[in-house]
């Protein structure tokens, strides 16, 4: 018999998928009902809780508020013939799973209660048009929006949104890993009692079933960054101040400028004080950092936070309170909460002290998102307790074994629990799963194991992150590989191909960096591990099997190296690649200016024999006119009887010489009249007729394409700025009809989104066109090659 919180998860399913007939063979991913069981928590349509924790979904890392008890119940249901799952891979190496429903489960779900199905039914449909929601990603959020077209309803999801419990903590140092004793300040008592006298508060939205208690509760972080000596001393000098008791502040920013006398400084700061360090191998400081919290919130967190030159980072706290609930007595279901509050606070103090040259290794490997990358936690308790009662060693062992809800509550911390180990003093236990774990009894004999425990599992994190990203970057290789079949028969893509070329390498180089920082570490650490499994006393580290551990680890980091090497030639093979095609474009080019050239030469030797024999000829003809002009004045050099001007030109005749003088003068007044005429002419014929529309407006990338293989592109030009990539044609149309007998030069110039600006250019242009006609005959002709739409236009206009 299924309880009501699984028939009403059939119910869900069922419903979802079965208004989705339309489509053939749907199931449901996991995402979305996730997302769907947590609003339905919120709604008391399923009496689990729900705490947070960390995915990745499409490159993104976000908090999501997950139910351990839902995931059980999932579990039991795809085991026992209710649900079908389907594991699918996504594009980033991400694995998702869906579901769908059997006929045994919907015949579970017909009876669940009314009320309940009221409270699925609001749930999975629109509260306007009543169409089932579908589930959407946004950013860091999830949006439910409305499956119908005609309804444009949305409404956002809370599921991303971490809720704060109130908690005092101190920093924690591992007693016996220090060489110097941590003593808390004199009025922590009092502090802590004022904290107390407060009412601390929480802003959990749902209502939490409490099953398991903790006591006296230590919080430790681990993660692995590249760190070596250098960046050790650098961090030690950074940190180091001159002033008094070491205790100095950072600030989470850059400052703009260093040339003011004043600078104002905005809130959260990181407060840090040094209690020991050494520049070339490790340094262990107190930091304090105040988030902004709701004001109802009263979060009192220091962290004691060692980092050594392997790369390990370490964050501990003492929890002496969550909420009013004193160590003694500490809720477990209100830890992940403060885990992921503290993850938040441990960023923001490491980020503070990392080099640029760190961030920027960072950045390649985590898309410039690691300020939410995944850490390892460890949660320490003196000890246990089931349903606030109390319980024999035997008796607890047992409960953490069989107990459903119990294991769900512990796996909030620990996600899946793989093992539970007994340690050899019979009363100390470590729950261990892939994302935490949990060690119960009296950790200090312990302290040295739990150190390299969470360094092991800190690399085991890091490194799946490394791994998914090179395989991400030969992903990005066969694309720029693709990429590169097109740049001959395309040449704008070979801009693209070599700027794409260019990242990856110097990704690869970077990720590589990072590959050398992490097998130097785990080089040393496996040296010392070896050491340290022959003066093992506890026989914790046998128990554990640690050396094999470390062993595999280490292979493991030696065969990316593979892998590095591989993508190095990938890219060569690149960029040579892309060389060939550069020089092949390279060569049709200087072929084509060397033939231009070598025509432009010859035309310009034509020119000139033709200017000249064309000056020669203009000034004989000149002369002939001028000659034949005075001819008609004198009539055949001689002053015939009856002309006007005979007693005139008789006195010029008269003149020796005059005449001669005369009639060369003439010949020259003809040839600057012709000459100016000729110019004049040649002026008229050049004349050039340009406009340029600006468009921004949307246009067809296939119409486009398809322009650019019909036409002879006689200029092409790309510029990158940042993403943004506008690139500029130009061409001549040998449709003269169209342009009413003119010559026509058209320049276009687009990018990604939007088409910028067409311009056009006639010469010899006629009295039949004119800048308005022809503004609207190169708009018609981009609507005739469908590179724009009439609405395109007519949105334009107005």
């Amino acid at each position: 018999m299924l309880c009501r919180d699984k028939k009403n998860l059939l119910y869900l399913i069922s419903t979802y998928l079965d208004e989705l007939k339309e489509q053939k063979n749907p199931w449901m991913k996991k995402i979305a009902l996730q997302v769907f069981i947590f609003e339905g928590i919120v709604r008391k349509a399923f009496s689990w809780d729900y705490s947070p924790v960390f995915l990745e979904i499409s490159k993104d890392r976000l908090f999501f508020n997950v139910s351990q008890e839902a995931e059980r119940d999932i579990r039991f249901l795809a085991n026992n013939g209710f649900l079908r799952n389907l594991k699918l891979t996504t594009s980033e190496y991400d694995h998702t799973i869906c579901f769908r429903t059997t006929k045994e489960a919907a015949r579970a779900a017909v009876n669940i209660d009314s009320k309940d199905r009221v409270i699925i039914d609001q749930l999975l449909h629109c509260p306007i048009c009543k169409s089932l929601w579908d589930v959407q990603k946004h950013g860091y959020h999830f949006i439910f929006s409305c499956s119908n077209p005609q309804c444009s309803h949305r409404c956002k999801s809370n599921v991303t949104t971490l809720e704060d419990v109130s908690y005092f903590c101190i920093p924690y140092f591992f007693n016996r890993l220090t060489p110097f004793e941590y003593c808390p300040p004199k009025d922590l008592q009092a502090k802590l009692e004022l904290y107390i006298a407060q009412s601390p508060r929480h802003n959990i939205v749902g209502s939490l079933e409490h099953k398991v208690f903790l006591t006296k509760t230590k919080v430790v972080i681990g993660e692995w960054l590249p760190f070596g000596h250098n960046q050790v001393a650098t961090l030690g000098y950074k940190i180091n101040s001159p002033y008094v008791e070491q205790n100095i502040k950072f600030l989470h920013q850059d400052i703009a400028s260093q040339n003011q006398s004043v600078v104002e400084v905005p809130h959260p700061l990181v407060s840090i004080k040094v209690y020991d360090s050494d520049l070339k191998s490790y340094v262990d400081f107190a930091a304090h950092s105040k988030l902004p919290e709701d004001p109802e919130i009263n979060q009192v967190e220091k962290f004691a936070v060692h980092i050594n030159y392997t790369g390990q980072v370490r964050y501990a706290l003492d929890v002496l309170a969550i909420n009013n609930m004193p160590q003694n007595n500490i809720i477990m279901d209100y830890l992940p909460r403060l885990l992921f509050d503290v993850e938040q606070s441990s960023t923001v103090i490491m980020n503070t002290l990392l080099t640029a040259y760190q961030k920027k290794l960072l950045d390649v490997l985590f898309y410039e998102k690691f300020d939410n990358r995944n850490k390892y936690d460890f949660i320490i308790a003196e000890d246990i307790f089931f349903d606030d009662k109390e319980h024999t060693f035997e008796e607890k062992l047992n409960i953490l074994q069989r107990d459903n809800s119990c294991k769900s509550e512990i796996s909030q911390i620990t996600n899946n629990i793989q093992k539970i180990f007994i340690l050899d003093d019979k009363n100390s236990t470590l729950v261990v799963g892939n994302k935490g774990a949990i060690f119960i009894g009296h950790h200090e004999k312990y302290e040295f194991f739990i150190a390299d425990f969470v360094f092991l599992m800190s690399v085991e994190v890091f490194l799946e992150q490394f791994f998914t990203r090179l395989f991400l970057l030969k992903d990005d290789l066969e694309q720029a590989r693709r990429l590169s079949n097109f740049c001959e028969r395309n040449p704008q893509e070979l801009g693209e191909l070599q700027q794409t070329i260019s990242k990856l390498r110097n990704d690869a180089i970077l990720l590589e960096e990072i590959w050398l920082h992490l097998e130097n570490s785990v080089s040393e650490f496996r040296k010392k591990i070896h050491k340290v499994m022959v003066k093992d006393t506890t026989g914790v580290y046998q128990k554990f099997n640690f050396a094999k551990k470390v062993d595999i680890l280490h292979i493991r980091i030696k065969e990316l190296q593979k892998t590095i090497a591989g993508t190095q030639k990938h890219l060569e093979g690149l960029s040579n690649i892309a060389d060939v095609v550069n020089e092949k474009q390279l060569r049709h080019l200087q072929e084509s200016l060397s033939r231009n050239t070598k025509s432009l030469e010859e035309v310009t030797k034509t020119n000139e024999r033709s200017n000249m024999s064309l000056k020669v000829l203009e000034v004989i003809m000149a002369g002939g006119i001028a000659f034949s002009i005075m001819n008609q004045l004198t009539g055949e050099w001689h002053i015939s009887e009856g002309n006007s001007f005979r007693l005139l030109l008789q006195k010029i005749f008269d003149v020796p010489g005059g005449w001669l003088l005369i009639t060369l003068m003439f010949w020259f007044t003809m040839v600057v009249v012709l000459f100016w005429y000729i110019k004049r002419v040649q002026q008229a014929n050049s004349r050039v007729l340009s406009t340029q529309i600006t468009l921004n407006c949307k246009y067809s990338r296939k119409a486009l394409q398809k322009l650019i293989v019909d036409h002879k592109i006689q200029i092409f030009s790309s510029e990158h700025d940042g993403e943004k990539r506008v690139v500029c044609l130009s061409w001549e149309d040998i449709d003269d009809l169209y342009w009413l007998g003119n010559k026509a030069k058209i320049d276009i110039c687009y990018d990604k989104h939007k088409l910028i600006y067409v311009a056009l250019e006639i010469t010899s242009y006629n009295n039949k066109i004119s800048h308005r006609k022809a503004e609207s005959l190169i708009l018609n002709k981009l609507k005739k090659w469908e590179v724009v739409r009439e609405d395109d236009i007519l949105q334009l206009s107005s």
